[in-house]
């Protein structure tokens, strides 16, 4: 199985940047740090998910191993109660470490589990790509950004152009 990662920047002057790249995305991976719980930045990009109509996910407790068993069952507690009544409220809480690499298999087969059971992006339908970002690049003309939300592109070639 093949992922494609974004990683949403947490500074408040980027969400416009975090909204770019969320807007096509099939499966969160909501990271809470197990060593400072749920910050303002995690609240705002959960709930721009939920606007955006993100279906499945799953939540990763990094840094577990920089907490003790105690404040591990706390932040997964807070963690369970700021989900409840959401679409994660079922996903699966993996504590993993970095350092150690504990739980990085877990992580795996809860995000590859969550990817088999997204619904795919309908190549039959209308094609739709909101744009990200439009600059122009000196030598290259304007340059146009976007995320695929559903359709197909190909190569288009002046025997195929009008079809």
């Amino acid at each position: 199985m093949r992922f494609g990662f974004v990683d949403v920047p947490g500074h408040e002057r980027f969400v416009s940047n975090m909204l770019a790249g969320a807007a096509g995305i099939d499966v969160l991976l909501l990271v809470i740090a197990a060593d400072e719980s749920i910050k303002p930045q995690t609240r705002e990009h959960f709930d721009i998910c939920r606007l955006l109509g993100v279906k499945r996910g799953v939540v990763a407790l990094t840094k577990s191993d920089m907490v003790d068993s105690e404040t591990l069952e706390l932040v997964r507690m807070e963690a369970e109660e700021f989900l409840r009544g959401s679409f994660l409220e079922k996903a699966p809480l993996v504590p993993v470490s970095a350092k150690t690499g504990a739980g990085l298999s877990e992580l795996k087969k809860a995000l590859s589990e969550a990817a088999a059971n997204a619904s795919t992006k309908d190549a039959a339908r209308y094609f739709r790509l909101p744009i990200d970002r439009a600059f122009a690049m000196k030598g290259f003309g304007s340059v146009v950004t976007g995320t695929l939300i559903s359709a197909a592109l190909a190569l288009a070639t002046k025997w195929n152009y009008f079809r």
